[in-house]
């Protein structure tokens, strides 16, 4: 029986450990994505508050995404994951006549919370990144036709050209000659 109890103890261990390694895996592998694909996106971002998007618009955007990945993985634990735990319950069953099986409800909830927990803390993160760099020449076009209003004159549009002497210099297309 002592045995028995020290090879429960010893596999509680290591899949707790093994656990372990998987949680931070996860959690690095999506706050990689979450980064850089707001980054690849910074451009899309800029468009969009220049068209009058405002930041507490694109947060709501961007948690509306996290939510989004976070409902996926929360549907992954209660479908797959519940039915690996079966398949585990029943494995431990065969091999110890003794094993009781609980359904970790405390577990699940601190991993929901926890994913949530960070899922917020990636976005809003996220959210201040991509508020920074504004500098690109069609955001500030896209802004000055903004500010032009519905109908702008041509003599208005062509200050934007590429060429235009009236851009400054931190946006004007630079020509090799």
């Amino acid at each position: 029986m002592q045995q028995k109890e020290t090879y429960m103890r010893g596999n509680r261990i290591l899949l707790g450990a093994v656990s372990i390694i998987l949680f931070i895996a996860g959690l690095t592998n999506y706050c990689n994505v979450v980064f850089t694909g707001m980054y690849a996106r910074r451009k899309e971002f800029d468009v969009m508050k220049s068209i009058g998007m405002t930041d507490k618009q694109m947060k709501l955007m961007l948690f509306g995404e996290a939510s989004y990945y976070f409902m996926c993985v929360v549907g992954l634990l209660f479908t797959v994951g519940m039915a690996a735990l079966v398949g585990v319950k029943i494995y431990m069953e065969n091999k110890l006549s003794y094993f009781t099986f609980r359904w970790p409800i405390l577990i699940i909830a601190g991993i929901m919370l926890s994913l949530l927990v960070v899922n917020v803390m990636v976005t809003h993160f996220v959210v201040g990144f991509c508020g920074e760099e504004k500098d690109s020449h069609l955001t500030y076009i896209l802004d000055e036709i903004r500010k032009m209003g519905v109908f702008p004159e041509t003599e208005e549009m062509d200050k934007l050209l590429p060429w235009s002497k009236d851009l400054p210099d931190e946006v004007r297309t630079k020509y090799k000659k």
